[in-house]
């Protein structure tokens, strides 16, 4: 019954958005073809009673693919399978200041245009953020030390966050300008705005952006650079109650 609801109400949706841009000409049942001034909009995917396609303005390349019966919805795409919602496709826009996961296991904070596929004005919640770290998309894998150094050096400090659409308070992190003096591949340096000074923003072209993932991978390097430490002081010390 949800799944014929929600059908319906999609078809209403639809029905009601192309009043306003043409007359109608068929809806067609069970073949499920919506057409208007003689383009096919809504249609039922090939072969398929379970599949419907919201299409483009030209009734060519699907918009959205709604498979009624697994609850998958497809935008930009065909075929959804991979999750519940899969969107392909981008455009380019000025997001002001965000954070971000990337395929490569970076998290950091960046401003300024990038290709987006899902834009969303306040928190993305979720059980588990997933990022790509399959060693076959890796090479010239080495280990890296002096990672105690670099972190006993970092300033963590408190801030509040300026943005365009009004900053956050209360924040814990790091400067990018500084911390690019000791672990420089942790930082992005690219174009971005910050404030000009006189209640607008300018854009420049040495916004920095700081790679948290880097960071905390670090911190784990750190923690185990200081246990060898701690088992070497153990293992002198067992030494000299043996003497």
């Amino acid at each position: 019954m949800k799944k014929l609801n929600l059908f319906i109400l999609l078809t209403i949706c639809t029905i009601t958005l192309f009043a306003s841009v043409g007359s109608f000409d068929t809806l067609h049942s069970p073949t499920g073809l919506f057409t208007i001034n003689g383009d096919v909009l809504w249609q039922a995917v090939t072969d398929s009673g379970t599949s419907w396609q919201w299409l483009d303005k030209d009734g060519g390349t699907p918009i959205v693919e709604i498979d009624a019966v697994s609850e998958l919805v497809c935008i930009g795409c065909t075929n959804p399978s991979r999750a519940k919602l899969v969107v392909v496709g981008s455009v380019g826009t000025d997001n002001g200041a965000y954070g971000f996961l990337n395929s490569a296991g970076e998290i950091g904070t960046a401003s300024g245009s990038v290709l987006t596929t899902i834009f969303a004005d306040n928190r993305i919640v979720g059980g588990e953020f997933d990022a790509v770290s399959d060693e076959r998309v890796k090479e010239y894998i080495h280990s890296y030390d002096g990672a105690l150094e670099v972190v006993s050096s970092l300033n963590v400090v408190g801030y509040n966050k300026l943005s365009k659409s009004g900053g956050s308070a209360g924040e814990l992190g790091l400067i990018g300008q500084e911390l690019v003096k000791v672990l420089p591949l942790a930082v992005r340096i690219s174009p971005g705005d910050v404030p000009d000074g006189k209640g607008g923003w300018k854009e420049v072209d040495d916004f920095h952006q700081i790679n948290y993932q880097t960071v905390f991978i670090l911190a784990v390097r750190a923690i185990q650079e200081q246990q060898e430490q701690i088992d070497k002081l153990k293992g002198r010390l067992e030494d000299l109650e043996r003497q």
